[in-house]
């Protein structure tokens, strides 16, 4: 039974209907018409053919070379059968199937739900950014999440403060609703909409394989129709797409960033709407040379099939879809190389408050003794969780340096009132004369370091005074084992659905808890279980 139920999941649940049923129809005809006459004849023939003379036959006859070479032949039969039903379903449904994805209409532009219930709890902050975690199908949490907080930041009167948005992967096709306005507050929007009815034949399908020709099995073809359904030139959010772009930096001067891996240069690159991004400069003390962009690693998007090309490289999961091309380059998902990219909210754009939706940083699971194939998702899972964990360590150290300069400005203030007290005293001012002596000399030390083009003048200690962060505040939320829906599972609409509400109801309780007027001073993550309870993890 065990073994019918997961022949029944795989070709019923997980892959389209249409397509399984022509693998079933091409798979019976063959083992029923071709099978017998290929194991029964063609298979000794062939063997006897191999195996050679009646005298090395007779040599080897405790051997039964003839009957070994023609069980080979039949196991090989066997799986000649599936193959050839494989590629003719795949064929076929590739032909057949329906061009014509769901409609999903946006809605219409709407006001903020009300005021804000605690006027001015943003006031402290002038950029906000958004960093979307890539994690295939788990990103129906992320989708709820993403809604609550657009809830949130229109009823504080905000959204005009957030400056960018970054995306790997499914995060980059969260973003581009987000980017579309089709987050509106109140009734279901068109992300709800989406991954409430996401299913199998909506986003992939099975495509002809061809042993050692291809390193692919499935075809993006029906996801990107559904983009076209959705964000195409010709609809009202490809026009609100448009607006981000043509021009770039004039009346929405929101910046997006949609990462991707090149295969070849083993780089993460990305696309962005950002032209003076090569321009930024980097954190570091004056002069100094090093960018925070390495030049060529970058493209713009002037139009909605650039930012198509965006979002399907950034979700190219290996090894199921093929490499997206472009100029003999080829690209495959930016989680490859950065699942959590939070350095354009830090070094790039530079902003204060950060709202990050990872999708693995929590992941524990039991350890599974028995399946392959389940070792091997687990190690993607653990190196997903290892990445977003690093990403947030970098906020952390990012942190502490600018409360290092934070303290030394104070001391430096609280040395200052000291200088006007000694001066009033005649029997410690030779004291003071040694002191302040030592503390001009460091001062101009650290002049130096500022004025110069040579980096490697200043120490470490001149470096990390001199840079120009801000602190960085840090809104983060996270699904918690055990999960509804997981990375491949497309298939599973009504967990889908379950995932969506179960994040959106978390996060919209978590953000009536966070103080953002007094953040907590260390980095953390809200983790939400199945039920909607909520712990906190903190290990950086």
């Amino acid at each position: 039974m065990g073994m019918i139920t997961v022949l029944y999941q795989w070709l019923f649940k997980r892959l389209p209907r249409m397509f399984s049923l022509f693998f079933i129809v091409f798979l019976a005809a063959y083992y029923i018409f071709a099978f017998p006459r290929l194991a029964s004849q063609a298979g000794p023939w062939l063997a006897s053919k191999f195996v050679g003379t009646y005298e090395l036959a007779r040599l080897l006859r405790w051997l039964k070379p003839v009957e070994v070479v023609s069980a080979l032949l039949t196991i090989g039969f066997v799986l000649l059968g599936l193959f050839v039903a494989y590629w003719l379903a795949a064929y076929l449904y590739g032909r057949l199937r329906s061009r014509r994805p769901p409609s999903y209409p946006m809605i219409e532009l709407a006001p903020p739900l009300q005021g804000p219930a605690e006027p001015g709890l943003l006031d402290g902050y002038n950029r906000i950014g958004i960093i979307l975690a890539g994690g295939g199908a788990k990103g129906a949490y992320q989708a709820g999440a993403l809604k609550a907080i657009h809830e949130f930041l229109s009823v504080q009167g905000a959204l005009d403060k957030v400056k960018m948005i970054a995306g790997t992967s499914i995060g980059s096709w969260n973003a581009l609703f987000w980017l579309a306005d089709a987050m509106q507050p109140g009734a279901p929007c068109s992300i709800e909409r989406w991954w409430t009815g996401v299913n199998v034949p909506s986003i992939i399908q099975p495509y002809p394989y061809f042993p050692t020709r291809q390193n692919f099995f499935l075809s993006t073809d029906p996801w990107k129709e559904s983009f076209d359904s959705l964000f195409g030139a010709h609809t009202e959010a490809g026009r609100r797409l448009l607006r981000h772009i043509t021009p770039p930096d004039a009346d929405h001067p929101m910046h997006f960033y949609f990462t991707r891996s090149n295969v070849a240069r083993a780089r993460l690159e990305f696309t962005t709407n950002h032209h003076g991004v090569g321009n930024v400069r980097a954190n570091m003390p004056a002069k100094r040379p090093r960018p925070p962009v390495e030049l060529g690693t970058f493209d713009f998007a002037t139009n909605i099939d650039q930012i198509k090309f965006a979002v399907f490289s950034s979700m190219d999961l290996p090894p199921l879809f093929p490499y997206t091309e472009r100029e003999d380059q080829y690209f495959e998902d930016g989680g490859v190389v950065d699942n959590l990219p939070i350095r354009f909210g830090t070094e790039i754009e530079k902003c204060d408050l950060l709202f990050i939706l990872p999708l693995n940083a929590t992941f524990a699971q039991a350890v599974n003794q028995r399946s392959l194939i389940l070792r091997m998702y687990r190690v993607m899972d653990i190196r997903q969780g290892v990445l977003e964990r690093n990403a947030f360590k970098l906020i952390y150290l990012y942190n502490e340096l600018a409360a290092l300069r934070e303290a030394l400005k104070e001391s430096d203030e609280t040395l200052v009132r000291m200088e006007d007290r000694v001066k009033t005293l005649d029997a410690s001012l030779r004291n003071f004369e040694e002191y302040a002596e030592t503390t001009d000399n460091a001062r101009s030390r650290l002049r130096d370091a500022d004025q110069t083009a040579n980096p490697e003048v200043a120490d470490a200690t001149g470096r990390a005074i001199l840079r120009k962060n801000r602190r960085i505040q840090a809104f983060s939320i996270c699904p918690a084992p055990e999960l509804a829906i997981n990375t491949a599972e497309f298939w599973k609409t009504r967990e889908a659905g379950e995932a969506f509400r179960l994040m959106y109801q978390a996060t919209t309780q978590e953000l009536t808890r966070f103080d953002f007027r007094n953040p907590p001073s260390h980095v953390q993550i809200a983790m939400v279980s199945p039920y909607g309870e909520i712990s906190y993890f903190v290990d950086f």
